[in-house]
């Protein structure tokens, strides 16, 4: 799984935010997916009733045809509910992944992850955030930039989230 450091920007600020959202739209999804459970339920005991009919250009083969269609085009929408939701499973693996990462750098080193902190997640500015390290401005960004790389790294890696947390023995390159 790949990762650019602009995404990881953008959820360090805004994980809390997008979780919230994805999780309000899975409860749509699911509202939906009933919705068209009891509207498929209906449509096959309606197609029950009109499928020993006999072919011909009456009202009841041309009720078939329609609830055929219908009960086509209910398959394609939960097809369709389906796939997004777990499209939005896919973003909060990711976002969850990356959040285990970056907690996990705290014990690798503490300074480093409090400038990702600041700047990132809690939005303060760059300039303030240097000033507060006591750092030069070369060492400072060492620092931001090994932070951001090593998150990435661990991230990117084939290591499951529990190594991770566990930290068993995590070789970082």
């Amino acid at each position: 799984m790949q990762i650019t450091y602009n995404e990881m920007k953008y959820i360090f600020r805004n994980h809390e935010e997008i979780l919230s959202h994805n999780q309000k739209r899975i409860l749509e999804l699911y509202s939906e997916m009933e919705k068209e459970d009891n509207m498929e339920q209906f449509i096959s005991l309606k197609s029950i009733q009109f499928s020993d009919s006999i072919r011909t250009y009456g009202t009841k083969s041309d009720l078939s045809d329609v609830l055929e269609k219908i009960h086509r085009i209910q398959r394609e929408k939960t097809l369709e509910v389906r796939s997004e939701f777990n499209s939005i499973m896919t973003e909060n693996q990711r976002i969850n992944r990356l959040l285990i990462c970056y907690r996990s750098f705290a014990t690798v080193d503490i300074n480093a992850h409090d400038i990702i902190r600041k700047i990132y997640v809690e939005g303060m500015t760059y300039e303030a955030v240097e000033m507060g390290t006591r750092l030069s401005h070369r060492s400072f960004e060492k620092k931001r930039k090994y932070a951001m790389n090593t998150i990435k790294q661990l991230f990117e890696s084939d290591y499951t989230n529990s190594q991770i947390l566990k930290k068993v023995d995590l070789h970082i390159k």
